[in-house]
């Protein structure tokens, strides 16, 4: 049979105006109920043809009951190719063909003498397939028709053959036989329509959830693996296979030829209910692994699901979280410090103006005033801690704020014009003025102090344009030193590390912590011997949702 085309089944839904939709499985039980019909009629045709003995049928005209036998097998044989191409429309054709049923077996009927010949009942089965194919009403329709089609015969012959068999009783009983199959066969169909429609749908509903569920293991920051009651690998997202150097997934695999480290931990938690697993090394990766198993039954045996982590990024967030508690508590120091700092600055300047003659004295006042410039300026850095939570993030251009700012540092810091070189775009970022004002000024205070002298030339260059990788807007801060060393380069931006005896190691810190809390992120470019360059990535200025 031709494959009907889905544009076709959903052309002619939209045209019958029916809320059945016609599928593929209804073509398919007419083509073969077709199927049937052409049995039928080389059968009846060959029986009337050869003149052979069938009981009463063709009894009673056999050269009629020939003829509509051979049209009969006629429209059955053109019916083939009519359902195969589709046309016409299926609600059209399938009522149709059981008019034709009924028409033509009603005239096989009364050529084999009548209700009793026992045609009549080869009706059951064409209005059975009227139940399987069409609508309720149309059924009943068609049964009726057939019933009375069957009464009209009987009728007939009772007029024009005085020896006519059957009675009507005869008839009554096949026509309640054909409402009853008409009713039976179209509840069972449209149950089993529905059945299958419910069970489709159940299948497109769990195809979708282990799609979900498979999208949610492959997204997952943990690696997972779903391991069988046989110690076999059915699921590996990601995340796990790169932590075990695993290949690409395949078909069920013993899990102590992928990873017998994990396998061994896996055997005795099985074993032991009480036994925690500690780390291991994965032999194909290098990544040092902690397993966490889970049971996926009532019984361990029956499956395990195996949630890994990578330790050193578990020792990476427990840092984080160590440094942020320590900030919090520096914080809180500095806050305390600060007012005891202020008093003992204050009672040196007073020590230092009532001593005028020892200059051991004044040596002692001025130690004690250095160092207490040099606390406070230490726990300022550290109370600016807590100022990356604290944003007003506003749209700025960043080609006449650098202008500005230019300005604004040449003037402060008493260098020369040239000493500053300006080559910024006009550009649109997402900040916060007064913290991207700290970190640049901040940056370009280094970038003087590192710079070797150049005479007439610049000291510092600050830039501003577009990250072509990330498509971000930038600031870059460039000095003329001689770069920072490699084996320190990984260091600087750490909390109180310097190598400024003198400073207090937290000023690139701090600039790191303002950028990332500004959504961007401030990054070192370093060429010993050439001179060092930092680059503060900026957020888009679509991040401040419209702000001016």
């Amino acid at each position: 049979m031709a494959a009907i085309s889905q544009e076709l089944l959903e052309s002619q839904n939209l045209r019958d105006g029916t809320s059945a939709e016609i599928t593929r499985d209804h073509w398919k039980s007419l083509y073969y109920f077709n199927l049937y019909r052409v049995a039928l009629a080389i059968t009846l045709a060959t029986i009337a043809w050869t003149g052979g003995s069938a009981g009463a049928l063709a009894s009673a005209a056999p050269k009629q009951f020939l003829w509509v036998a051979l049209v009969y097998m006629g429209f059955a044989s053109l019916n083939i190719f009519t359902i195969a191409s589709g046309k016409p429309r299926f609600n059209l054709q399938a009522p149709l063909h059981i008019v034709v049923d009924i028409v033509a077996l009603t005239l096989l009927m009364h050529a084999s003498g009548g209700v009793e010949s026992g045609v009549g009942l080869l009706m059951i089965v064409s209005i059975a397939a009227a139940g399987v194919v069409l609508t309720g009403r149309t059924t009943l329709f068609l049964a009726a028709l057939a019933s009375f089609a069957v009464l009209l015969q009987h009728s007939y012959s009772q007029l024009t053959l005085p020896d006519a068999a059957g009675t009507y009783t005869s008839i009554g009983l096949l026509g309640i036989g054909l409402f009853a199959t008409a009713l039976a066969f179209y509840s069972v169909a449209n149950r089993l329509r529905r059945s299958e429609a419910l069970a489709a749908q159940r299948e497109v509903d769990l195809e979708n959830l282990a799609h979900v569920n498979e999208l949610i293991v492959q997204r997952m920051e943990s690696g997972v693996l779903v391991i069988d009651g046989e110690q076999r690998l059915r699921i590996a997202n990601d995340v796990a296979r790169n932590l075990l150097g695993l290949r690409t997934a395949g078909n069920p695999e013993p899990l102590a030829e992928l990873a017998p480290a994990l396998a061994k931990q896996h055997q005795r938690w099985l074993r032991d209910p009480g036994f925690a697993p500690g780390s291991f090394r994965a032999s194909h990766s290098g990544y040092t692994v902690v397993p966490r198993f889970i049971a996926v039954g009532t019984e361990r045996a029956q499956g395990t699901i195996a949630v890994l982590e990578d330790l050193s990024h578990m020792e990476r967030q427990a840092q984080q979280s160590k440094l942020a508690a320590l900030g919090r508590l520096t914080a809180g120091m500095a806050h305390e410090i600060r007012n005891p700092l202020g008093a003992i600055s204050h009672a040196g300047q007073l020590l230092g103006e009532s001593i005028t003659d020892s200059a051991e004295d004044r040596r002692l006042i001025s130690i004690i005033s250095d160092q207490s410039q040099r606390m406070n300026r230490l726990v300022e850095e550290v109370m600016q801690l807590g100022r990356r939570d604290h944003l007003r993030r506003t749209v700025v251009d960043l080609g006449p704020w650098l202008t500005e700012f230019r300005a604004y540092f040449i003037e402060t810091q008493g260098v020369a014009d040239q000493a500053v070189e300006l080559r910024a775009e006009s550009i649109t970022a997402c900040v916060d003025q007064d913290q991207l004002h700290q970190v640049v000024f901040n940056l370009c205070q280094n970038a003087i102090k590192h710079s070797l002298p150049r005479p007439g030339k610049p000291l510092v260059r600050i830039g501003a344009g577009i990250d072509a990788e990330r498509d971000v807007p930038y600031v870059d801060i460039t000095d003329f030193g001689s770069g920072i060393p490699l084996e320190i380069a990984d260091k600087i931006f750490e909390p109180f590390f310097t190598t400024d005896t003198e400073g207090t190691g937290l000023g690139l810190y701090i600039a790191r912590e303002l950028c990332e809390a500004n959504g961007g992120g401030l990054e070192l470019h370093n060429t010993p011997g050439d001179g060092a360059r930092f680059r503060i990535h900026c957020a888009q200025a679509e991040e401040c949702n419209g702000a001016t």
